[in-house]
């Protein structure tokens, strides 16, 4: 959504020249019906969550290691050498070091994919909170309801938690955390 209250680099900027630019007083914050009606506008104050990664590419992300490159690489050489020499029966070594490299690429996909269960779980656990000014009063509210007013102080934007957080430009940050 492309509103006049964007502003990429506020971090950066004077507290003067972000005031200016979301056109709020530093002292009294936005008025309520200013407030309400920036919300209708610009949506509600939030980064959007990255896309989830699918489940065959965090499989994939396995093997990018150099070790299990390099084990891939010694199955195939394997391979190469039971085949040239023709000794009969199954090239075992190399079927060792392939199931050694699936067993590592299962238990590390798992392994990973508990990890992120668990930091989703936290995220949800924790709501991250902003101070805001509307109408001369200092509030604190939820981050994915801070909406409602502009408080210059900090200039650091609180983000919503969320499991897979991206570094997302949020452009319609006229309400920041302190």
């Amino acid at each position: 959504m492309v509103t006049r209250y964007q502003l990429p680099d506020a971090h950066a900027r004077a507290v003067a020249d972000v005031c200016a630019v979301f056109e709020a007083d530093p002292e009294r914050g936005l008025a309520e019906g200013e407030a309400a009606g920036r919300l209708a506008t610009c949506g509600p104050n939030v980064l959007t969550a990255a896309a989830p990664v699918p489940a065959w590419r965090r499989f994939l992300a396995q093997f990018e290691s150099p070790l299990v490159l390099l084990l891939l690489a010694a199955a195939i050489v394997s391979l190469v050498v039971w085949s040239i020499e023709d000794h009969g029966g199954a090239p075992h070594e190399a079927l060792t070091i392939l199931a050694i490299v699936a067993l590592n690429a299962v238990l590390g996909y798992f392994q990973e994919a508990r990890a992120a269960r668990a930091v989703a779980g936290l995220a949800q656990m924790t709501a991250a909170m902003a101070e805001v000014i509307a109408a001369w009063r200092l509030r604190l509210v939820r981050c994915q309801e801070k909406g409602t007013s502009f408080h210059p102080a900090g200039l650091s934007m609180a983000t919503q938690p969320s499991p897979s957080a991206s570094t997302s430009s949020a452009t319609s940050d006229w309400a920041m955390a302190r």
